[in-house]
């Protein structure tokens, strides 16, 4: 019984469940900034960062300014 939970899981997940993006949990470290699967570089060029790895009020930051930016095109 154990054994079947997780399997009978893991196949409903696998048939039904909805696929990750690159970065599904917004992590602002390096290595969820690459594509999913990474390329065999994992960078086509060296990545300059910006701000720190747990960063969040930058991410909220750049959120906030695409959203402004989307709606400066919608009302266009």
């Amino acid at each position: 019984m154990g054994y079947l939970l997780p399997i009978i899981y893991l196949t409903w997940s696998l048939k039904y469940g909805a696929v990750a993006g690159n970065n599904p949990w917004q992590a602002t470290g390096l290595e969820w900034q690459t594509q999913s699967p990474p390329l065999t570089e994992n960078f086509t060029e060296i990545p300059i960062m910006d701000h720190e790895a747990y960063d969040y009020e930058w991410l909220e930051k750049q959120d906030l300014a695409k959203m402004q930016a989307e709606k400066e095109v919608a009302s266009v």
